[in-house]
């Protein structure tokens, strides 16, 4: 029996169905790929006020929460039944199952947000701050640290207005994305690390009264090399979305704190060795920020006070990353 001659409404109802919704691509014509993108790299960037401690707003917080495949198909890409994207949060990784036109279209929207990267310009500014323990604990007791180290940041500035707090040193480092940077203000100190065995005369004359025999002084027989000052390198990676940033970064302060004498008691002063101490304060971090704002990297303590009434120094190190755009 012909259903479609002798229900001729019905045929025509399935014709309009096959013209308005077309059938979905052929597996076989869809590919699947993975990239190194997630829903955050289509955020807004909000211009900055250029104030580190003003309030900023989310950037476009609405995207974030917007799936993948939304977001790509705002872009132009275009997904046919049996074509989808999903993002892995897991991996930071996004696979997308379309033909090879619209993947190509992928690429291009990626291309072109990293060449957006490309033009920018990292301004890494680094901060030791020297306050009495006592205050640092007693606004940790009232405050908890979040992503946004901006807060007490902005605290150790009134420490710092009323002269409860004192600017140790400071750093400025000028970089691009992926590449390392470093900046070093120090004075190379040469000295010896193993004093070596003395060498006594093969002969030794003796005369008059009170002689005594000479005490042979020791040639070290290793040396090394130190740098006192301050050091930073850091390697910055800028996100596609042009606001997260992620800082590897180790600053560091070397001080000399007198010598140290081998041997340590000798009436010879020829004889004797100095070998010079030093005190460190080092930082290796892992920290992940939004450009223009103040990241905490943690405390260290110095060997001594910047000023004499302070008791016990506790050393602050922040870190804010400003983000220039070259233009032609």
């Amino acid at each position: 029996m012909n259903y479609f001659a002798t229900y001729p409404l019905v045929s025509a109802v399935l014709t309009s169905l096959l013209i308005a919704y077309p059938l979905a691509a052929e597996e076989s014509e869809l590919l699947t790929k993975t990239y190194q993108i997630s829903p955050s790299h289509f955020q807004v960037e909000e211009p900055n006020s250029g104030d580190p401690f003003a309030p900023q707003s989310a950037p476009n917080r609405q995207n974030v929460r917007q799936t993948i495949q939304t977001l790509l198909e705002k872009h132009g890409v275009e997904f046919s039944p049996g074509a989808s994207a999903q993002y892995n949060s897991n991996t930071s990784e996004t696979t997308v199952k379309n033909t090879a036109e619209n993947l190509k279209k992928v690429e291009d929207i990626i291309d072109a947000i990293q060449e957006k990267r490309a033009t920018r310009q990292l301004h890494i500014f680094l901060e030791y701050i020297e306050v009495e323990s006592v205050l640092y604990h007693d606004w940790m007791y009232q405050n908890r640290l979040t992503g946004d180290g901006t807060p007490l940041r902005k605290q150790a500035q009134n420490w710092l207005n009323s002269e409860k707090a004192t600017v140790i040193d400071i750093m400025t480092v000028t970089a691009r994305s992926g590449q390392r940077a470093r900046a070093e203000s120090v004075k190379e100190i040469i000295y010896p690390t193993e004093p070596g065995t003395p060498k006594a005369p093969s002969k030794i004359t003796l005369e008059g009264e009170g002689t005594r025999a000479p005490v042979a002084a020791s040639t070290p027989s290793a040396y090394d090399l130190r740098k006192v000052g301050a050091k930073l390198e850091v390697d910055p990676v800028l996100g596609i979305d042009n606001i997260t940033l992620d800082l590897n970064l180790s600053p560091e302060i070397n001080v000399q704190n007198g010598f140290t004498h081998w041997p340590p008691a000798t009436p010879e002063p020829n004889a004797t060795i100095s070998i010079p101490r030093f005190h460190s304060m080092r930082m290796v971090n892992q920290i992940t920020l939004q450009t223009g704002r103040n990241g905490f990297l943690g405390t260290v303590r110095p060997l001594t006070s910047a000023t004499p009434n302070r008791v016990k120094p506790l050393i602050l190190v922040f870190v804010r990353a400003d983000v220039a755009t070259i233009s032609n």
